[in-house]
């Protein structure tokens, strides 16, 4: 028969029964003080705390683009070309609808893709100014 310390299975007969031998900290850490514990691990941070972040973020990215007058005057042109735009669809609605006038009848599916070309002209118009 071998001794308790021969068997791989077995801790070494100098250890109390049942304790398991100290395992040695990873290389590159500090030993532990003798008491202490080591830290739990961090909590990922909260939905509300990302969140704010996120907002925080946010506004400082809306705060730098507002102090810059090129990002401000290209703001307001696309305003008010859109507000234009709304407006005169809409009256054209409003008149031949609501008001029953005679407005001549528009070729919906010639419009729209006139539109976009004007408005992808209007981009390219306003890119090449830029540069």
């Amino acid at each position: 028969m071998t001794a308790s310390n021969e068997r791989p299975d077995l801790p070494p007969a100098d250890q109390a029964e049942g304790t398991a031998p100290p395992e040695p900290p990873p290389v590159g850490t500090a030993p532990l003080p003798v008491g202490a514990a080591p830290a739990p691990p961090a909590a990922p941070p909260s939905f509300e705390a990302r969140a704010q972040a996120f907002g925080r973020e946010a506004e400082a990215a809306a705060t730098r683009l507002a102090a810059n007058p090129d990002v401000r005057a290209a703001g307001d042109l696309a305003a008010r070309a859109w507000g234009l735009v709304l407006l005169a669809v809409g009256s054209w609605f409003f008149a031949r609808v609501t008001l029953h006038l005679p407005m001549p009848d528009i070729a919906w599916e010639t419009v729209w893709p006139a539109s976009l070309i004007v408005l992808g002209l209007f981009v390219l118009v306003r890119a090449g100014r830029r540069s």
